[in-house]
């Protein structure tokens, strides 16, 4: 007995953990409490901090994780449930650093997305009206407004973000606004275990548009969706994925590989299944 509660305790040394969480700082696992034995498994609760590369505590929203079913016994596989705040912060606080605003030009265009004023034209004839018929450059704008929604349900994660979107024309004499939209961008995102943190890529799922301000005087909004959202696709997206891929970095329990991990979402957490390795 006194051997395993030796080789226990110095496993449970191992729990505490401090992990790189890129520009974000450090993301903290600290044993919360005594370890609670459910047949053959150790039931650990772990406490979670971020701190930024001051050292200053950034606040989480309040946590509360799911009640899982205990374990089937025979079954030797680990579990660990995160909760899905931590998500919500990585976005909320890479937004917060004006990370997720983007300008594009078609000097930074990564896809064949039409960005002058004559493409725009066979959508909005009133372009011509305000600028004549000699094609300009377009520049786009987008900008966060407001706090990203992050929900993990019906086995998605998704982000719900609202933006303004400002198109300018490039004329001789400087960029020349010609209207403002307000978008409510929606996100559906992939979630992979690796190794030693949890990755995510986003995809565009949905897209409101609302025009806030025109130059060129009224037009209908929705002729502009397929264009706005080809930009999105091709120009935001890669820099939204682009500054996640810092991913969330998971604890160092007990020596697991969760590169194998089977992910599912239950009640906005996330929860990796890891099969012990076969010798």
């Amino acid at each position: 007995r006194d051997l395993v509660l030796n080789v226990l305790n110095t496993l449970l040394g191992t729990v505490n953990s401090v992990c790189p969480f890129g520009m974000l700082g450090q993301l903290h696992y600290t044993l919360a409490g005594l370890p609670l034995f459910r047949g053959q498994h150790i039931l650990l609760n772990l406490n979670l901090m971020v701190t930024d590369p001051e050292g200053n505590t950034i606040d989480l929203p309040p946590v509360q994780l799911p009640s899982l079913p205990a374990p089937v016994s025979g079954d030797h596989s680990s579990q660990l449930v995160l909760p899905g705040q931590l998500l919500s912060t990585l976005i909320r606080t890479v937004g917060s650093k004006g990370l997720l605003n983007v300008d594009i030009t078609q000097q930074t265009l990564r896809g064949n997305v039409p960005m002058t004023t004559a493409a725009l034209q066979s959508l909005i004839p009133e372009i011509s009206q305000h600028l004549g018929a000699f094609s300009m450059p377009l520049a786009v704008r987008i900008r966060l407004i407001g706090v990203p929604k992050v929900a993990l349900q019906n086995g998605e994660a998704s982000v719900t973000l609202a933006a303004s979107i400002s198109v300018l024309a490039g004329t001789r004499s400087g960029l020349r606004p010609l209207f403002e939209v307000e978008a409510s961008i929606g996100l559906s995102g992939k979630i992979r275990a690796e190794p030693s943190k949890l990755s995510f890529s986003f995809s565009l799922k949905s897209l409101g548009l609302k025009v806030a301000s025109s130059e060129i005087g009224s037009f209908n909004v929705a002729i502009l969706e397929s264009w706005i959202g080809n930009l999105l696709v091709s120009e935001y997206l890669p820099v939204f994925n682009g500054v996640l891929e810092i991913g969330i970095p998971l604890p160092q329990l007990f020596n697991l590989n969760y590169g194998d991990a089977v992910i599912s979402l239950v009640e906005n957490a996330f929860v990796l299944d890891v099969a012990p390795k076969l010798l």
